[in-house]
């Protein structure tokens, strides 16, 4: 898994071959965390824990389907 720092508060994470971003929008108490497409695929009240989630839980098709989701389907 790879994280990389955009601007505060924005991270482009990349695990499995597939591209994410974490970010925690203004006044947001907690952080989201997007595919490619845009679309919301999870949240976590912080950072490390969505990180945590993702590097220990996330197998390669948990990814890929989450990097295929057209919207959001947790809530």
């Amino acid at each position: 898994m790879k994280v990389v720092k955009i601007k505060s508060g924005e991270y482009s994470v990349t695990i499995h071959n597939h591209k994410f971003t974490l970010e925690r929008l203004f006044g947001s108490p907690n952080w989201t965390l997007y595919n490619a497409k845009g679309t919301e695929v999870q949240q976590c009240e912080t950072k490390a824990g969505m990180l945590e989630v993702m590097r220990k839980c996330w197998s390669e098709r948990h990814a890929t389907e989450n990097a295929a989701q057209d919207f959001c389907t947790y809530a």
